[in-house]
């Protein structure tokens, strides 16, 4: 079987969305002709020791950065040098020479760390964007000149560019140029079966707003990436208007949540408008799911290239989706599947929960079954098999 070497800043059972994708392509890789090792960093998270042997035919290496840099030199590179020399190093404990290399970022010292495992041990080298480098509209990557000629340096020396959505595959070939085009691809985000098995010994599964209160959930993180600030002040400004907004509608928000989001929903004036709620277990999300009567995401115009992993989560319940904020790549999603819509109007969405769409079911049944993490590991897999056989020539 061929090896791969995979270089990911996180995995399970770390929380971090970061970590799902690399988790899904080492799940899969033994079921589609592969083995591999992933060098990731040990975040102190708590796991059974048998944790790691869910992946089959896959060893997971956790490396702690040994020797903490001056921050000013620490923060030259996206994600940390020392994480970067943290990364290289996990290369030791590595149970086989590598095939080929990938890193998947952000952050993107991966980037570096697999253009440098690469060229050491002379294999192709692919690099996997889950979100953009110095394209990326938002403050958490850095986005310095220096950093956009680090970017071009790994894009140079990789063989293989994945992207998750065509919007930033076409933006990076046109900030990059076309020797870029002939070799990225897009394998998408997705959507993990079991993720929907719903664990009935969790207790903190919300009922059902009584009578003809609403619920809308967000599930997921609140960030600058999905800020729910533009949709705060108007949901205010909406019940201003309409002082029985509360008895016609509650907006839940599931998951974790930046100090900047959490004391925008602190303060937010209608406080029975909102439920504030903790992160809950992958095993809980169908349930969460299932106690709402729509879903909601956060898409404003930085993010028109993008489709938050959460999408296809919502598209897998069945709820009415509302897309607050701009079209883009999930608006199209939703408009194509005609399972919601995309607005900035309160009273708009209060009319779609009380007359939700009726989804194309067959347009929805190939989109979740071509957006499965099994299927996308497919795809990863067989792009490394090409990758492999056309450097083998």
């Amino acid at each position: 079987m061929p090896h791969f070497w995979l270089v990911a800043t996180h995995m399970p059972p770390n929380p971090s969305t970061a970590g799902i994708r690399a988790a899904s392509f080492a799940r899969y890789a033994a079921r589609n002709g592969w083995t591999g090792d992933v060098l990731t960093l040990d975040h102190g998270d708590e796991r059974p020791a048998d944790f790691d042997k869910q992946f089959l035919g896959v060893s997971i290496h956790r490396a702690s950065a040994k020797a903490a840099l001056h921050w000013r030199i620490d923060g030259l590179l996206d994600g940390g040098i020392a994480d970067l020399r943290a990364l290289t190093g996990a290369a030791g404990m590595a149970e086989r020479m590598p095939d080929l290399v990938v890193a998947t970022g952000p952050p993107f010292n991966t980037f570096l760390a697999g253009q440098h495992l690469a060229r050491r041990h002379q294999v192709p080298l692919a690099l996997d964007y889950r979100d953009e480098w110095t394209l990326n509209p938002f403050e958490f990557v850095a986005r310095r000149p220096f950093d956009r000629s680090l970017e071009r340096r790994a894009l140079k020396a990789a063989r293989l560019v994945i992207f998750t959505t065509e919007a930033m595959r076409r933006h990076a070939v046109q900030t990059f140029g076309e020797g870029l085009e002939s070799k990225s691809v897009v394998i998408a985000n997705g959507w993990e079966a079991g993720d929907f098995a719903h664990d009935p010994s969790i207790s903190e599964r919300p009922e059902p707003a009584p009578g003809l209160r609403k619920r809308l959930l967000f599930l997921g993180t609140l960030s600058d990436m999905l800020d729910p600030r533009p949709f705060l002040a108007a949901l205010a400004d909406a019940h201003a208007a309409d002082p029985g907004l509360a008895e016609k509608l509650v907006v839940r928000f599931t998951g974790r949540k930046t100090p900047t989001m959490q004391a925008a929903l602190d303060a937010f004036p209608v406080p029975a408008l909102v439920e504030d709620a903790a992160p809950v277990p992958r095993a809980a999300i169908a349930g969460e799911l299932a106690s709402a009567h729509a879903a909601l995401l956060f898409a404003d115009e930085r993010v028109a290239r993008y489709r938050p992993t959460k999408l296809y989560e919502y598209v897998r319940s069945g709820l009415p989706i509302v897309i607050w904020g701009a079209n883009g790549e999930a608006g199209a999603v939703v408009r194509t599947l005609n399972q919601g819509l995309v607005t900035r109007a309160v009273d708009t969405v209060l009319k779609m929960m009380a007359d939700p769409p009726q989804p194309d079911s067959a347009a929805r049944a190939r989109f979740l079954d071509g957006h499965r993490r099994d299927r996308l590991a497919a795809s990863f897999f067989a792009q490394l098999d090409q990758l492999l056989s056309a450097s083998s020539r």
